[in-house]
């Protein structure tokens, strides 16, 4: 029922449906296995029957272990072959077999002789448990076999699906690079956090661009946004200031702590670190991991909303993600809504903010782009910051400034 009629006959029916077939095709098969038994002499001969049929599938198991078109219908051709060839040689051995029966009656044969006779009782025992342990031990060194190669088979087949997952998640990249610079509006994809989807080789592939103007840029933000952020983000108004006061610290070149607390050398001293602050600007966002009092918890809520390449001191709406919108003071639900509602193929104009100005901006061509792409049960997920433009090597249309395989989806 599962393997053949749901799956190649009617794959969308009710469960009901199913159950009336499946008791329908059991009284079928009783009524055919009943009508058959008046055809069989002895019950060897329905072993024989059943050899006769599953002669033809026993290399196909071994076979299919190894190549992946060989499926449910190789395996009822099989059958299906086996059993009319299996009936041909059966008449053709009656017809044959009753034309030279007098010759095969006049053939000498030898009397049947017993183990017991032949050997005694107890060698024939001990020939027989000899030869059903050997035939044990080959079953078992066969099946071993087969279930080390079909165990191989199976991670080949995982590895293959990750690999290919991988390239398509590469492809993912490519491709929403060239549609986030498209100039035609029917076809540009917008870089403000929207997912699209995309089938490739099999591969469903769902890719999110935001350009990193809609990030809080660690070196150019002051500590009041910092500290929205950080508030929005989960700690409380006395944690986010001293915090965002320590990232100022961190970045300015002076030795002087802020007036919200902030965190200079003799802090991380005290704190027992081996390192104190840069004095200079952040070279990536994971260094913000390195100033006192961040926690890796916190980090992980805050690096997908900071940047240091916009080099804006507040993030523009247009492209800005609801913590950032509610960092910033705005209606971050309206704004989003508005912006999910908008596509430059509508043709009509951009929807506004508060203040009037239209909540579009320009891109500026640095973009963080998540593509995951999942193939049978594989998700590979590549998550980068690229710049648009060549970076020297012959062919190329961009520069990734941050490369980051293998993470979990976010």
């Amino acid at each position: 029922m599962h393997d053949f009629y749901r799956q190649f006959v009617r794959s969308d029916a009710a469960e009901r449906h199913y159950v009336v077939v499946a008791r329908l095709v059991t009284v079928l098969l009783f009524v055919c296995s009943s009508a058959t038994v008046y055809l069989l002499d002895t019950a060897k001969d329905a072993f024989d029957i059943i050899l006769q049929i599953g002669a033809g599938t026993g290399l196909l198991y071994l076979v299919r272990w190894f190549w992946w078109r060989v499926n449910a219908w190789s395996e009822i051709a099989a059958m299906t072959s086996s059993f009319v060839m299996a009936l041909a040689f059966f008449i053709a051995g009656a017809v044959i077999g009753t034309a030279h029966l007098p010759w095969w009656l006049g053939l000498p044969s030898l009397p049947a002789i017993g183990l017991g006779q032949a050997l005694g009782v107890p060698a024939a025992i001990l020939a027989t448990l000899s030869a059903l342990g050997l035939v044990a031990l080959l079953t078992a060194l066969v099946g071993a076999f087969a279930l080390a190669a079909r165990t191989e088979h199976l991670q080949g087949q995982v590895l293959s699906r990750g690999v290919v997952a991988q390239q398509a998640a590469r492809a993912g990249i490519e491709y929403a690079i060239t549609r986030v610079g498209n100039q035609d509006p029917r076809w540009r994809w917008l870089a403000d956090g929207r997912e699209y989807h995309w089938d490739y080789a099999g591969a469903q592939v769902v890719v999110r661009i935001v350009d990193e103007q809609g990030k809080v840029d660690l070196n150019m933000a002051d500590a009041g946004l910092l500290a929205s952020l950080l508030q929005v983000l989960g700690s409380d108004p006395r944690q986010a200031a001293q915090l965002a006061a320590a990232i100022l610290d961190w970045r300015d070149p002076d030795p002087l702590t802020q007036p919200a607390g902030g965190a200079e050398d003799p802090d991380y001293a005290a704190a027992g670190r081996a390192y104190g602050a840069a004095d200079a600007p952040l070279e990536s966002v994971a260094e913000v991991e390195q100033v006192l009092g961040m926690t890796p918890a916190l980090y992980a809520r805050l690096a997908p909303h900071v940047t240091v390449y916009s080099g804006r001191e507040r993030p523009d709406p247009a492209f800005a993600s609801a913590e950032v919108l509610a960092a910033m003071g705005l209606d971050a639900p309206r704004i989003l809504a508005q912006r999910q509602a908008w596509t430059p193929a509508s043709g009509r104009p951009p929807p506004l903010l508060p203040d009037g100005q239209p909540l579009v901006g320009n891109d500026s061509g640095t973009y963080s782009i998540d593509s995951r792409a999942r193939l049978r049960g594989r998700t590979a997920v590549l998550r980068v910051v690229v710049r648009s433009g060549g970076n020297g090597l012959p062919g190329s249309a961009w520069t990734a400034l941050r490369w980051e395989e293998g993470a979990s989806s976010r």
